[in-house]
């Protein structure tokens, strides 16, 4: 049996102000390496003040400069961001760490999240599934295209008239790790179903 450590998710105490509370989150992260945690997990969340945790990749980078040892499980809302920006972010954690990065994709299902990004809620597992796709391609060692439903990759800018086509996108760096793990967030039925269907670790609450 494994243990893991949830460390971004906190509420300031009265009067405390956020750096001390971002300093006590590191110091617990290093203290569950000692005690002999497994992992330390992030977990995205935006515009919480109990949750304050809107860039994991960055806390993930601050746990692996404190650490040495415990692997960084970071929870990223997937629907919210670029797969290439996801695909670059989770390479360079990973380098950082010496391969101690766990990648676990979100949907998200807060409706004021889906209404500050401007995207729709609808279609947000079909997004997944192509983003999942992509992170695949980008780290493997061919440069790639893609053509989905939600991306295009390369895609032609929406003001290029040149008629110029782009070649096949190559991502640099690669993760340490090959393949590097993914879990997936589920906490209803049908998110469960996904990560079953997709034979991903299940990430729930």
């Amino acid at each position: 049996m494994r243990f893991g450590f949830g460390a971004s998710n906190f509420e300031l105490m009265p009067s405390q102000s956020l750096p001390a509370a971002h300093s006590e989150m590191l110091e617990q992260v290093g203290l569950a390496e000692e005690l002999g945690f497994d992992s330390v997990w992030v977990a995205e969340q935006h515009f919480s003040s109990e949750r304050q945790c809107p860039s994991p990749f960055l806390i993930g980078t601050a746990i692996a400069s404190r650490t040495t040892r415990v692997q960084i499980g970071v929870y990223t809302t997937m629907t919210f961001a670029h797969p290439i920006r996801v695909a670059e972010d989770a390479a360079v954690l990973d380098v950082l760490s010496n391969g101690r990065l766990i990648l676990c994709a979100g949907t998200g299902y807060r409706k004021e999240e889906f209404a500050a990004y401007g995207v729709a809620a609808e279609g947000k597992r079909s997004r997944i599934r192509e983003t999942l796709e992509i992170l695949r391609l980008a780290w493997a060692d061919e440069p790639f295209v893609y053509r989905g439903k939600y991306f295009t990759i390369p895609a032609t800018p929406a003001n290029d008239t040149t008629g110029e086509e782009y070649p096949p996108l190559s991502v640099f760096p690669k993760p340490i790790q090959n393949p590097l793990p993914i879990w997936m967030a589920a906490f209803g039925n049908v998110g469960v179903r996904q990560a079953g269907r997709l034979g991903l670790p299940l990430f729930t609450s």
